[in-house]
């Protein structure tokens, strides 16, 4: 059984493994891959806006909200990556805030005015989208709660009480 120092020892306290993963996936992939929805998503939204300009609508807001997502990501990430204190808290705000957007990115697509003939189409994609969006809030979220390295990384910053003063 291993003890609270071996736990807290060098091996752990660093920015490595899976938590060097989670830090790059913030800071890197989920921008690049919001860059990548955001273009998709906007050449889309020209071809469809004559015909359904709600569709053009729906695809500014998911597009405002994705880019602000993305951009708490990328701060949640060098949080983590330069271990400042709070870097663990803001990772998990960051996290519920990715399980909100999925709810309302789930909704957007049946307020934009497409014909009933695609909301097959449209619930297939959003199921997918919901489910690979849960798996990877419940991985990360109970990986920062639960892993040896990031209690012993960042653990280590919470302040010890004060000394009492004469």
């Amino acid at each position: 059984m291993e003890t609270s120092t071996a736990l807290s020892g060098p091996r752990y306290q660093s920015v490595g493994g899976w938590l060097a993963l989670f830090c790059l996936g913030l800071i890197f992939f989920t921008p690049l891959l919001t860059l990548n929805s955001l273009i998709d998503a906007h050449s889309s939204a020209v071809q469809l806006a004559d015909r359904y300009p709600g569709f053009l609508v729906t695809t500014l807001v998911d597009g405002v909200l994705s880019l602000a997502l993305a951009a708490f990501s990328v701060y949640a990430g060098l949080a983590l990556w330069r271990i400042r204190p709070g870097a663990v808290r803001t990772a998990e705000i960051y996290l519920l805030c990715f399980l909100c957007y999925q709810g309302i990115a789930a909704v957007l697509p049946f307020l934009a005015g497409l014909p009933a003939s695609a909301n097959h189409g449209l619930t297939e994609a959003v199921y997918k989208n919901l489910t690979r969006g849960l798996l990877y809030f419940g991985l990360w979220y109970s990986y920062l709660n639960k892993s040896k390295r990031v209690k012993a990384t960042y653990n280590a910053l919470r302040p010890l009480s004060a000394p009492d003063l004469p």
